[in-house]
């Protein structure tokens, strides 16, 4: 591919912001697994600039923190910050104030197959996987011993 360009992450999300600012959608990858379950590498999200405080709890954002990007959902909402966590996160919250949220996702798409992200139940069951970090972070505890196990007695 002759005609590729590569740019930098910042270089990138300048412009996503860029251009929703314009009052447009864009549409972007998903990259990395910090949303699994429910949001996959690949995955082709829509995002849209809305009014920073009409985010809703359970809502997947773009949002800028520590100098970087996150696209994650937001799991508590305060008066000066909200709390954004990735699905698949076991342990990090991250503070962010209302400004540095950029965008809201409004579609997504899968191998060209929509994935509902705008119902309550998509939100609900965000959150419901948020409220069960701890008993996943179990879950992982036992299968590391299991695997330990096994790997000792061969």
């Amino acid at each position: 591919m002759d005609d590729a360009l590569t740019v930098s992450n910042p270089v990138f999300f300048q412009m996503v912001e860029d251009f929703l600012l314009k009052d447009k959608s864009i549409l972007i990858r998903v990259k990395g697994n910090s949303m699994l379950p429910f949001l996959r590498e690949g995955d082709c999200v829509e995002l849209y600039k809305s009014d920073k405080r009409a985010f809703k709890i359970g809502e997947v954002v773009l949002a800028k923190w520590q100098g970087r990007y996150v696209l994650h959902r937001i799991i508590f909402k305060g008066s000066k910050y909200c709390y954004l966590s990735g699905d698949n996160n076991l342990f990090q919250v991250e503070r962010v104030n209302y400004e540095s949220v950029i965008a809201r996702v409004i579609n997504c798409h899968r191998e060209g197959k929509p994935i509902e992200v705008k119902g309550i139940s998509f939100r609900y069951k965000g959150i419901c996987w948020f409220l069960l970090r701890p008993l996943r972070w179990i879950n992982v505890k036992i299968e590391n011993s299991k695997k330990k196990y096994h790997e000792t007695t061969r």
